[in-house]
C-alpha cells in the first residue's frame, strides 16, 4: 500500500489539533499542557502527516524549552516524546520525513540540541533516527537515547 497524498502540518500550544492527533498523543499532550515544569518557558510541537479529509497518517510530539542545568544550562532543547506512523503507512519514508521536519522546527525555534529516547528493542525507530542523522548513546538501563548534533 502506498502512502496517500498528504501534507505535513505543525501544531503548537495555541493551535487546534485534529481530533485523531489528540487521541494518538493523548498522554504526551496531557503532560505538555498540564504538568510541564515551566509552561511559560516550554512549548509543545506536534508534527502530523495529514491526508484528506483530516486523517492522521503519522505524527511526532516534542517539547521545546531550556535545559535546566549543566554546561548547556539555559540552551534550548527539543525533546522528542513520541513518533508514530500507522502500520499501513510504514516503510515509505513518512517517519523519516516527520523526524527531519522536527529537526527543522527545532532549529527554527532556536534549539541547538534534540533528544529522542528509544529502546534497542525497536529496530524501526533506530533505522528512522539513523536516516535522520541522529547519533546513538547507550544508557545504563539497557536503553539508549539518540541525540541530533548541534543544529541550525
Amino acid at each position: 500500500m502506498s502512502t496517500p497524498d498528504h501534507v505535513i502540518r505543525v501544531y503548537s500550544n495555541d493551535d487546534e489539533l485534529p481530533a485523531e492527533a489528540e487521541r494518538l498523543f493523548e498522554a504526551e499532550l496531557a503532560y505538555s499542557r498540564r504538568e510541564m515544569p515551566d509552561p511559560e518557558a516550554w512549548r509543545f510541537v506536534n508534527i502530523c502527516a495529514v491526508a484528506p479529509p483530516g486523517r492522521v497518517l503519522g505524527g511526532l510530539h516534542m517539547d521545546v524549552g531550556p535545559i535546566a542545568f549543566g554546561p548547556l544550562g539555559g540552551e534550548l532543547l527539543a525533546y522528542v516524546e513520541h513518533l508514530i506512523v500507522r502500520p499501513e503507512h510504514r516503510n515509505h519514508g513518512l517517519g523519516t520525513a516527520l523526524l527531519r521536519r522536527a529537526v527543522e522546527e527545532a532549529s527554527a525555534r532556536g534549539c541547538r540540541h534534540i533528544q529522542f529516547n528509544v529502546r534497542w528493542s525497536n529496530p524501526a525507530a533506530i533505522a528512522v533516527c539513523r536516516k535522520a542523522g541522529f547519533a546513538m548513546t547507550c544508557l545504563e538501563d539497557g536503553g539508549y537515547f539518540v541525540i541530533k548534533p548541534t543544529v541550525g
